[in-house]
């Protein structure tokens, strides 16, 4: 997901119900019988005016908590301002320790790394999607995706 495409105002109601769409759609969609998934939270562009209601933040700890329990392998927030760590320490307490370890700020640039090293060749895609969003110049893609 990306924090710049964050709609302007949204009612946390549908927030909540679009977060609980993508995560079923994330673990019936597999067709190689993964039983997890991968999260990679773009969050250049994150506006904590956007983000006051703390009600879907906590929604999403609650699902990751009971309804898709132990099926979060990674989570990648990729470039989060330092007014997403407000919100964050709002809400990770919600969660269990071992799911707060899976979860994991990184960098644009440490991206590709954590990446490829988590999803192979999988992270192409994803790569990709990063790379066209936002502050081209801040890093370099992979040469085999560049062309």
């Amino acid at each position: 997901m990306s924090m710049q495409h964050q709609p302007p105002a949204s009612s946390s109601a549908c927030i909540i119900e679009h977060m609980a769409v993508v995560l079923e759609a994330a673990c019936t969609s597999t067709s190689c019988g993964a039983w997890g998934f991968d999260v990679v939270c773009d969050c250049r562009g994150f506006q904590l005016s956007k983000n006051l209601d703390p009600r879907p933040a906590v929604a999403a700890m609650e699902m990751l908590k009971h309804a898709y329990r132990g099926r979060l392998r990674h989570a990648f927030l990729v470039g989060a301002p330092s007014a997403f760590n407000a919100l964050w320490r709002m809400v990770k307490g919600l969660l269990p320790k071992r799911t707060q370890e899976k979860i994991q700020f990184i960098s644009v640039k440490e991206a590709t790394c954590a990446l490829e090293k988590c999803c192979g060749n999988g992270a192409s895609v994803v790569l990709q999607l990063l790379y066209d969003s936002k502050d081209k110049a801040s890093w370099k893609l992979p040469s085999e995706l560049a062309e």
